[in-house]
């Protein structure tokens, strides 16, 4: 009997322990199970009409924008690992201090602005629903609408205007719905104008003045589903605004729950932000006129190098093939593609780098590896030549060479220097 008890508490505490339950705990903890209930609100919009919604087209709405909003859920939680690396990037160094590659870290602070964005988006969506449901609902009731004997309707006495006619307004009754059987007062208002999409035709233009709300509702649970408008722009705006909230909110949260996993505490995510790699420009050796991008960190050896090139020092463009000595194999002429405009434009190059394109890459990879390496060597006796000198003599001192070099890097990336950068 003690057995099975134990059996079973190890099997709930199991359960318990999975991610998906210490993520929910966190949820309730942060205080936050905002998602869920954002994901729930179309269902209960089904049975306690939170939002205003045709009746024809609600079911298909509701359920719609609360599965996916659920599925949303769960999809982004399924790719918390992914997620984690766009919002924490690097590598750990150590307990507190990480560093990642420049465009990583460019990444992230654009990612961690999304939550922001897609609220707003979900606001977007939300009013462009209302919009398109009074446009409906004016719209049906223009259909519906007839005169007081029953034999003119609204859209007949408006199509018989004239160009040069003034507006016209007029009394009409709504009658006709399927569920409402009381009849209401409309008064609508015609005119002709020009048309958008058509350029020299005219249409006949419309608005609707309603009595009082109960008009509106008789229109929202009358109208049947086969005869609503724009029904397909109101399920879009109606699933963006539930699909978004709903992102919003699990992208806040999972942030927080990623973070608490990964141990990383405010403090060090304030005072020590993760560091950028370094990026250093080296020229190609026995290929005058090419050079390469090398974008390594000194601190962190297990940040694999990456490197970016060969380019043209006149046009800064890849070096393509353009005429071959086929008894050598070696490239006689080069040219460069510039996709940077509309269509691709071929550059001559007066490049005289005679090789085959397996020496030139040789050339290449051996040229970057030695600028990691002297780099990472200068590095090294910089920091053992610091570390003998008195602390006194290094309060004093200027920026390491890691720093000078560092600073090159960027300032080239940015434009202000005279090198020339990567413009791939």
């Amino acid at each position: 009997m003690d057995s099975t008890l134990d059996t079973s508490e190890q099997s709930l505490r199991k359960r318990d322990d999975q991610p998906i339950s210490r993520f929910g705990r966190f949820f309730r903890a942060y205080g936050i199970g905002i998602s869920l209930v954002i994901s729930a609100l179309p269902l209960a919009t089904l049975f306690w009409n939170l939002l205003p919604v045709f009746d024809g087209a609600k079911p298909l709405l509701t359920t719609l924008a609360s599965g996916s909003s659920f599925l949303v859920v769960g999809s982004i939680f399924a790719q918390r690992h992914s997620i984690g690396r766009w919002f924490f990037p690097g590598l750990r160094l150590g307990k507190q201090r990480r560093v990642a590659y420049q465009h990583e870290l460019e990444w992230a602070r654009w990612f961690s602005v999304l939550p922001v964005l897609l609220w707003f988006l979900a606001l977007i969506c939300l009013t462009l629903y209302f919009v398109t449901l009074n446009k409906a609902a004016k719209r049906v009731a223009f259909s519906y609408a007839v005169s007081s004997d029953g034999h003119d309707s609204a859209m007949v006495r408006c199509e018989q205007l004239n160009k040069d006619q003034p507006p016209l307004r007029f009394e009409q009754w709504l009658t006709g719905l399927s569920v409402q059987r009381d009849t209401y007062g409309l008064w609508i208002t015609c005119w002709m104008a020009a048309a958008q999409k058509i350029p020299g035709t005219i249409n006949a233009e419309y608005h609707v003045q309603f009595p009082d709300e109960h008009a509106v509702k008789a229109i929202l649970s009358g109208t049947p589903s086969t005869s609503v408008p724009y029904v397909y722009w109101m399920g879009l705006f109606f699933l963006g605004a539930f699909v978004s909230a709903t992102s919003s909110f699990v992208l806040t949260g999972l942030k927080d729950y990623l973070q608490t996993e990964l141990q990383l505490s405010d403090q060090d995510l304030i005072l020590q932000p993760a560091a950028a790699s370094q990026k250093q420009i080296f020229d190609v050796k026995g290929a005058p006129g090419l050079y390469g991008l090398a974008e390594f960190s000194p601190d962190a050896e297990d940040l694999a190098p990456t490197f970016e090139g060969p380019f043209c020092v006149e046009h800064r463009f890849e070096p393509l093939v353009v005429e071959v000595d086929f008894t050598t194999g070696k490239v006689t002429k080069w040219k460069h593609v510039d996709h940077t405009g509309k269509a691709p434009r071929a550059i001559e190059c007066q490049l005289t780098v005679n090789c085959t394109l397996g020496e030139l890459h040789t050339m290449f990879a051996e040229s970057a590896r030695r600028t990691v390496s002297s780099k990472l060597a200068r590095d090294i006796l910089t920091q053992t030549s610091d570390d003998a000198r008195p602390r006194e003599a290094q309060a004093d001192s200027l920026p390491n060479t890691p720093h000078h070099l560092s600073s090159r890097a960027t300032s080239h990336d940015a434009g202000s220097a005279t090198a020339p950068s990567n413009a791939a």
